[in-house]
């Protein structure tokens, strides 16, 4: 147990650059990182807990008509993702080298690569929204509230969009309270206005699910204003002007798109896999629909401080890289692990203890006390997946950050778009689990994924010198 917390004994001598600080420092130095986006991701995890609790107010039909566009949407947003994930690794390795201009010229180019993506997406979704609803599932109940949700939100794609870039900039620098404030301030707007839109308060009329998708994109629009301001005539490590904007920078194009098309390819995986697992969800009927949601939307909570110790990851490796510390890199990632761990399993023992009490926050048990009880068994289930979970995600933060994003789109491959589909078919009809196979299939993805970057990490070809 000692041996955890001995800085020196998790590297060999020979991977020893120089002089490797304790344990103490090191968690000191990442959590510095890693609180405020745990912070900003949790506390925005519980606003979308909120979200769908309030439209869960309007029923389980209403719950599995908003669900129905998570993985579209979701799909949208992983072309920016990928770009980010490259934007964070050029500007994390360049705050390590000190290299700011770097820096601010690559987030220039993402930006203007983020306006061509917005205008192509924003059309597809808007034009095709409801062919793409009915492929992902939809029925005759929830189609109509699916298509308004969908498009609606689809217009706050250009506020969403900007904003995830510019904080995963911020992010990479180290910034990330900057990041934290953001999405804080705009899921308050968001869960505030969905208070007065859902239902219907101070006079205007309830607008339904409609009224939950319009707060959604209110809160895209504050998010972008907020992280906007925090780059234009900044004195800040990032600063964006218009000089030299709408020309593409070689230099920078180069690693964005070493990183960013391997990384694009995994997210394509991933939510390849994801839709074909929500097709298969919606086909066990609208109730079974909504109680998967009801329990992703809090295993999703508690995966939220996973994502955090991710994302201080990839900026924290990214960082000792550009030092030219492939030892420090290590270290650091250990140590983070170690603390992610530790708080796994926290959750896990909160999520066991007070899964009803939690279940109860979504269904009403003399309302729905079928439904009530079923998803009450079925967060045991969820529990147990979020340990390999969250190992594997810090895991995935590391070697997205390292900038070794073909190894994560190959894991993504094989567990999410290959595994988890097929074995949760398997299990849901071919043993007749029904929706707790499904379930079993998503332990089984993370339960790979985790073995895959576990073997990943230990071999050290992660830790590149350059992207």
């Amino acid at each position: 147990m000692i041996s955890l917390f001995n800085t020196n004994r998790m590297i060999t001598e020979e991977e020893k650059l120089g002089v490797i600080p304790k344990f103490k420092e090191v968690a000191s130095k990442s959590m510095k990182i890693i609180l405020p986006a745990m912070i900003e991701t949790f506390f925005v995890g519980l606003i979308s807990m909120m979200d769908t609790m309030m439209v869960g107010g309007l029923g389980l039909d209403a719950i599995a008509s908003v669900s129905l566009t998570n993985q579209p949407v979701y799909i949208t947003i992983c072309f920016f993702v990928a770009l980010n994930i490259g934007l964070t690794a050029v500007v994390s390795r360049a705050k390590g080298a000190n290299n700011q201009n770097l820096a601010n010229r690559a987030l220039k180019q993402v930006i203007l690569l983020d306006l061509f993506l917005i205008a192509i997406l924003t059309f597809i979704c808007i034009t095709f929204a409801r062919p793409i609803l009915f492929f992902c599932g939809a029925r005759s109940d929830t189609i109509d509230n699916a298509v308004a949700y969908f498009r609606i939100v689809s217009v706050g794609l250009v506020f969403n969009g900007l904003k995830l870039s510019i904080t995963a900039a911020h992010r990479g620098v180290g910034k990330t309270k900057i990041s934290m404030i953001t999405n804080i301030t705009a899921s308050i707007v968001n869960v505030g206005l969905n208070y007065i839109l859902i239902n219907g308060k101070f006079g205007i009329p309830a607008l339904g699910v409609e009224g939950a998708a319009l707060a959604t994109v209110i809160g895209h629009y504050v998010a972008f204003i907020i992280s906007i301001c925090s780059i234009y005539h900044s004195n800040g490590y990032l600063c964006f002007t218009f000089k030299g904007f709408f020309k593409f920078d070689k230099e920078v194009l180069l690693p964005l798109k070493n990183v960013g098309l391997s990384a694009l390819a995994e997210q394509l995986l991933m939510r390849a896999g994801f839709l074909i697992f929500a097709i298969m969800i919606a086909s066990l009927g609208t109730e079974k629909q909504g109680i998967h949601q009801v329990c992703l939307s809090i295993n999703s909570l508690m995966f939220t401080l996973a994502d955090g110790f991710a994302i201080g990851a990839a900026a924290v490796v990214g960082h000792r890289l550009g030092e030219k510390r492939k030892d420090l890199a290590k270290v650091y990632c250990r140590v983070i692990q170690v603390i992610s761990v530790s708080t796994a399993l926290v959750l896990f023992t909160f999520v066991v203890i007070f899964r009803e009490w939690l279940v109860g926050l979504y269904i009403d048990v003399e309302l729905e006390p079928n439904a009530y009880e079923y998803a009450s068994k079925l967060m045991i289930v969820a529990s147990i997946m979020l340990i390999p979970q969250n190992i594997q995600w810090v895991l995935t933060g590391v070697l997205r950050g390292s900038g070794d994003t073909k190894f994560t789109a190959m894991t993504s491959f094989i567990s999410v778009t290959v595994v988890r589909p097929l074995f949760s078919f398997l299990l849901c009809y071919g043993f007749g689990f029904g929706l707790f196979g499904a379930w079993f299939g998503m332990v089984l993805d993370q339960l790979i994924r985790m073995t895959l970057n576990m073997w990943r990490f230990k071999s050290g070809k992660w830790a590149k010198e350059s992207l």
